[in-house]
């Protein structure tokens, strides 16, 4: 009877720590599960704030909409690797904010249909769904719904590299959204006197900067990538070499020189 009484304690000891060890299994389970959930999320969601933030900026400290200073949108068709399409996708993608916060209708219209005939080459046309492009130009003097469907369709473009496995693709478009919006900022500060709200501006894109960058060191083997990191990194350098929550005039001189210089080489 003694006997019987152990051999059941230790079968029921057993069972228990078998059933906690499966309890531990499922959960470390589950956490791999949500983990990897959560990977996909964060590589499918646009990494950078949204166009319309800084263009908000431009526009709050009354500066000029400036006629010419954006990718004209007749280039289109000059661009024939897919590194070249994806990098100019960002950037009139960046310009049809510009023209849109700036009530540019026909200038907005030539941005949307260039972004357009980009997005048909890089096969990602799906982000552009049926009808997109009539509702953007029926709803241009409505700021909110023209900010919801333009942010909407960039998250669609850029969750659309993801899936088909070209995040190459998907970090170039976001380098030349982040080029463009520098070039816009700094070509404004030379046409507007350099105050502080111009310096905030520039200094709004730092982190966004930084960002960009972490992107781009994970494709960098890639050789389409590699002089755009470098270039990106010398500018990088240049918002270092002071506080850069506080850029003096050099640095911004320094800063326009070599934005100039890099976005020549996306949009040539």
């Amino acid at each position: 009877m003694k006997n019987l009484k152990i051999s059941t304690l230790i079968l029921a000891s057993v069972v228990l720590f078998a059933s906690c060890a499966n309890k531990k299994k499922k959960e470390a389970e589950l956490e791999i599960k949500k983990g990897e959930i959560e990977k996909v999320v964060t590589d499918y969601v646009y990494p950078l704030p949204s166009s319309f933030e800084l263009m908000d900026m431009l526009n709050e400290i009354e500066a000029a909409f400036i006629i010419g200073i954006s990718n004209a949108p007749e280039n289109v068709g000059q661009y024939e690797t897919r590194p070249k399409q994806a990098l100019n996708l960002g950037v009139y993608l960046l310009d049809l904010s510009y023209a849109s916060i700036y009530n540019r209708k026909q200038s907005a219209q030539d941005y949307l249909v260039a972004s357009e005939a980009l997005v048909r080459e890089l096969h990602v046309d799906d982000a552009f769904e049926e009808g997109f492009v009539a509702r953007v130009s029926e709803n241009i003097d409505n700021r909110d719904e023209l900010v919801d469907l333009l942010s909407s369709a960039t998250q669609s473009v850029y969750g659309d590299f993801h899936r088909k496995g070209n995040k190459e693709l998907a970090y170039l478009m976001v380098a030349g959204g982040w080029i463009e919006a520098m070039h816009l900022t700094l070509t404004i500060s030379e046409n507007t006197p350099l105050n502080q709200q111009i310096i905030n501006t520039i200094i709004f894109q730092h982190q966004s900067l930084l960002e960009t960058i972490a992107l781009l060191e994970e494709v960098k083997e890639a050789p389409s990538v590699s002089p755009i990191l470098t270039a990106l990194m010398g500018i990088k350098n240049t918002f270092d070499q002071e506080d850069p929550s506080a850029l003096t005039v050099d640095q911004v001189k320094t800063l326009t020189k070599q934005v100039i210089a890099l976005r020549a080489h996306i949009v040539e």
